[in-house]
């Protein structure tokens, strides 16, 4: 990327003192206020006037060719660290993106990039610079069964999970078919709700879901089942919410469930019970992200980007200050990401992408 782009001005001073203050702030589970410790660093900002193609960014991904891809409420932006190119829906063209609100951006292993919208999935061809687009049909049982796509995972043997506003859809892409899952009120052993908002693919090779409404569930492949692990008020081993909206597994092997309203739970998966983390407990948890020095980002939907050191269980606050220039754009964050170089990005809603090499 050119260098002039990426250079984040003193950033050896203010990563220094960053490191200090990590240092100095008190051992244990004493910081108990969602505000955390507020700290400024010095971000730098990619907005519609740098030809962004929103200034509400969903999603972020670094395809295997080093461009970096974002999913934006009118667009999709590729950058190649110069400049801006956009793809758009086009009415009267079917090979154009399936819409112009897009949710979330996956590359499976074989290099195909995905885009989830809110009306139909596409799939981008680079070759042509088209879109192959997959939407529902209700003459075709085999089609997907939503066109508001929220998540997307890879399965065993190229298969794929789409999470939907109305079910879990398994995609083949040897038959070109949708397998359809959804809540059945009469059976325990089905999703708890329809209204998936995240999916992850853990190491034990379980699949789970994250609802609106439901909880969090657990797919097993092999047996075919979902296992439902719900709110359940005066249990405090329980979830302790109804909503979960993102959900990922550390490098030491911890199961973080982040929530609408409650934080971050940890989870036992043997036993099945939850912790909530005296960290963030009214915070309203948007996304998380383990960078490659195990720190962990958490984006939050009103109060910015909390930055928690695991090793000594400190942790920072990035928030917007009207009166830093160089501050983090909006305290409404949508997306993190960190790019192979170790640039973590941010994706915000109204404040177009904050990037910061830490």
């Amino acid at each position: 990327m050119k260098q002039k782009n990426l250079e984040l001005r003193s950033v050896i001073l203010r990563t220094t003192i960053l490191m200090l203050l990590l240092f100095l702030i008190p051992f244990g589970f004493e910081i108990r206020s969602a505000q955390g410790q507020s700290f400024n660093l010095q971000f730098q900002h990619f907005q519609p006037k740098e030809g962004l193609a929103d200034s509400n960014v969903h999603d972020i991904l670094q395809d295997r060719q080093g461009y970096l891809w974002f999913a934006t409420n009118n667009g999709l932006s590729r950058y190649d660290g110069y400049s801006f190119t956009n793809f758009l829906h086009q009415n009267d063209n079917p090979h154009s993106l399936s819409d112009n609100f897009t949710h979330r951006l996956f590359e499976d292993s074989q290099n195909h990039f995905w885009i989830c919208t809110r009306n139909g999935l596409s799939r981008f061809l680079p070759e042509s610079n088209t879109f192959m687009n997959f939407y529902h049909n209700p003459n075709d049982r085999n089609s997907l069964n939503s066109n508001c796509i929220n998540a997307i995972v890879e399965g065993a043997s190229g298969t794929l999970w789409i999470g939907t506003a109305n079910g879990l859809n398994h995609y083949n892409p040897q038959t070109n078919t949708f397998s359809i899952f959804l809540h059945d009120p009469q059976n325990p052993n089905s999703l708890s709700s329809n209204i998936i908002s995240s999916l992850y693919l853990d190491s034990q090779g379980f699949l789970w879901i994250g609802t609106i409404g439901g909880s969090l569930n657990r797919y097993d492949p092999i047996h075919q089942q979902f296992t439902r692990y719900l709110h359940e008020p005066g249990n405090p081993n329980a979830l302790n919410a109804t909503d979960v909206t993102w959900m990922f597994e550390t490098s030491r092997g911890e199961f973080l469930v982040g929530t609408w309203y409650q934080g971050i739970h940890k989870m036992n998966r043997e036993e099945g019970t939850f912790q909530q983390l005296p960290i963030l407990e009214s915070v309203r948890v948007t996304r998380c992200l383990e960078d490659r020095e195990g720190k962990i980002w958490i984006a939050s939907w009103d109060k910015g980007v909390y930055y928690y050191d695991p090793q000594n269980q400190s942790l920072l606050q990035f928030t917007h200050n009207p009166s830093d220039p160089e501050s983090i754009t909006s305290d409404s964050i949508a997306s993190l990401y960190e790019d192979r170089s170790g640039m973590i990005w941010i994706g915000t809603l109204y404040g177009g992408i904050n990037a910061i090499n830490h």
